[in-house]
C-alpha cells in the first residue's frame, strides 16, 4: 500500500487488494487511516500530498477558472429552477431568476429572457412580474432605448425587505387568529400563538442577520 499525506492532517493507507469474482481477477482499492510517521516524511517520501490527491480525481469535464461553460450554465438554470420551485417558488420565475442571475451584462430584456430560456414572451412576461411583485428582480429602462432592462435584486433588497417587519406582518396576521379564536388557552390558540412567537423571534434574529451581512459585505468590498 501507498501513504500519503500532508502536515496536521494524517495520512490515508491506500492498498490495492487483488481478488477473484466471476469472469477474472479483481483489483480493489482501499483507503484506510494510517498511523502518523513524522510531519513531513510521508509528504516528501510519495511526493504527493492530500490536495495532490484532490486534483487528481477531480472531474476532468471542468473548465479552468475564469471559463464560462454555457452547458454548464443552462444546467444551473434548470437545477437552480427546480430547487426554487420544490421550496414553493413558481417554475418559470425561478428559471427567470437564475437566467438574470448568470447574465453578464447589466441587465436583460424580455426577449432576451425568452431567447435565453426557450420560452414564449408571455410566459416571461408574468415571471417578471411576480419576480419584481416579490422583490427579487427590477426593471429600469435600457439607455437609448424604449424597452426595460430585468436585473436580480441586490442583497441589499432582501435585508431590506428583512428589516421592513415582514415577518413582523406574518406575526401580527396570526395574532388575529389568536383573537378569532378566543384566546391562547384553547387547542387552535396555542397552537397560533406559536406560530405568532416564531415569526417575531425569526423577524428579530433575521434583522440581526441582516446587519451582520451588511457589515461583513462593506469590510468585503472595502467600505
Amino acid at each position: 500500500g501507498q501513504r500519503l499525506g500532508v502536515d496536521g492532517v494524517g495520512q490515508l493507507q491506500l492498498g490495492l487488494v487483488p481478488r477473484r469474482a466471476p469472469g477474472g481477477l479483481v483489483v480493489e482499492v482501499r483507503c484506510s487511516p494510517a498511523a502518523p510517521s513524522g510531519r513531513r516524511a510521508v509528504g516528501r517520501r510519495t511526493g504527493r500530498s492530500l490536495q495532490g490527491l484532490q486534483n487528481v480525481v477531480k472531474d476532468r469535464t471542468m473548465q479552468p477558472p475564469g471559463h464560462r461553460d454555457e452547458e454548464a450554465v443552462r444546467r444551473f438554470i434548470e437545477h437552480f429552477a427546480l430547487t426554487f420551485s420544490d421550496m414553493g417558488v413558481p417554475r418559470m420565475p425561478s428559471r427567470v431568476l437564475a437566467a438574470l442571475l448568470v447574465a453578464e451584462d447589466t441587465g436583460m430584456t424580455a426577449a432576451q429572457i425568452s431567447e435565453r430560456l426557450g420560452a414564449s414572451p408571455a410566459a416571461v412576461s408574468g415571471a417578471v412580474r411576480y419576480l419584481i411583485h416579490v422583490g427579487m428582480a427590477v426593471r429600469e429602462p435600457a439607455p437609448g432605448s424604449r424597452r426595460d432592462l430585468y436585473k436580480a435584486a441586490e442583497s441589499r433588497t432582501y435585508t431590506a425587505m428583512i428589516r421592513s417587519g415582514i415577518y413582523t406582518r406574518f406575526a401580527d396576521v396570526v395574532h388575529e387568529g389568536v383573537v378569532a379564536v378566543g384566546d391562547e388557552t384553547s387547542q387552535a390558540g396555542a397552537r397560533l400563538a406559536e406560530l405568532r412567537d416564531f415569526f417575531l423571534f425569526v423577524q428579530e434574529e433575521m434583522s440581526a442577520a441582516a446587519d451582520r451581512w451588511e457589515k461583513m459585505r462593506q469590510e468585503r468590498h472595502g467600505g
